[in-house]
């Protein structure tokens, strides 16, 4: 039978699911490399896909702060390259600046076939837009930037594959800094960076919300530190007015237009709640609204 325990135990942190696997938590997040384990236990697997990998473009760096530059590092990208690198068992090539958890309104997803932003690289393009971003920022050339990205191999290679799409194509060079994922993180949303190779989970279950990181009065998560009078008096306009998909498609797309940063893939994340256990729910992007990950008002464990 199920019985109400009020003892619910959650934690943080890289080692909370060594720690669910240990039998100490109650419900945690699984990194890829733990799932394995935890179906051996027959645990319960959540996955949530609210995650986005940017290539993170600093704004307010000279070179990066023309549109055209940006645009010009995006398009150069040697996307089917840099697809075959990524892991398929947890990410996908993003398809815009919303993941594909986030809910219009209610319910009802936001991303769907008609709105999926797919990329794809364009050599021309890219070269004019770089000759017209420098020019119009007075440069004669494009500078030797740095390109953060974790010290694991996986972030490593993928990092690799970026720059020589950048060096392949436009002839641009750029280094590598390999940090800890925690200095990756630190540096990214303090802004210490130049280019960066970072995952960001939205604060909001809804599309709308989610697109407010790129309000340049962003309390939180506008780590390219983009600024858009455009962007933010439309956004403000919609958000006392009410909203249609059309809109939010419209400020989707106005992202898409500046680049303020590269969508690089979308990532799930995964949870697991130990067999026995039953009515914890997992909110996606961190509970949103919700204010937590997880909702244990109907939990209960089985004798």
């Amino acid at each position: 039978m199920c019985i109400r325990d009020r003892r619910y135990v959650i934690q943080t942190g890289e080692e909370a699911g060594e720690a669910l696997l240990a039998g100490t938590l109650d419900a945690a997040a699984l990194t890829p490399a733990q799932l394995e384990a935890a179906e051996e236990q027959n645990m319960q697997i959540v996955t949530t896909e609210d995650t986005i990998e940017y290539i993170w473009l600093n704004n307010r760096v000279t070179c990066l702060s023309s549109a055209s530059v940006r645009r010009a590092l995006r398009d150069a990208l040697a996307w089917d390259r840099i697809g075959e690198q990524l892991d398929t068992a947890y990410c996908s090539p993003a398809q815009g600046y919303i993941a594909p958890a986030a809910l219009l309104t209610g319910t009802e997803p936001y991303r769907t076939a008609q709105n999926s932003r797919a990329v794809a690289t364009n050599i021309t393009r890219a070269r004019e837009e770089l000759e017209a971003g420098l020019a119009s920022l007075e440069l004669a050339s494009m500078p030797t930037l740095s390109v953060l990205c974790a010290d694991d191999a996986y972030s490593m290679n993928l990092a690799r594959y970026i720059i020589q799409s950048w060096q392949s194509h436009l002839s641009l060079y750029f280094q590598m800094e390999a940090v800890s994922a925690s200095e990756l993180r630190t540096r990214i949303q303090v802004g210490n960076y130049q280019i960066a190779i970072g995952a960001q989970t939205g604060q909001s279950l809804y599309a709308m919300e989610a697109l407010s990181s790129f309000l340049s009065t962003a309390p939180s998560g506008n780590y390219s530190r983009y600024t858009s009078e455009s962007f933010d008096k439309l956004y403000n306009e919609l958000s006392v007015g009410g909203y249609t998909r059309a809109d939010v498609d419209r400020l989707e797309q106005m992202l898409v237009e500046d680049c303020p940063s590269i969508p690089l893939d979308f990532q799930k994340r995964f949870f697991g709640i130990p067999e026995g256990t039953s009515g914890i729910i997992v909110w996606p992007f961190g509970g949103g609204a919700f204010g937590a990950t997880f909702d244990f008002r109907h939990a209960g464990k089985l004798e």
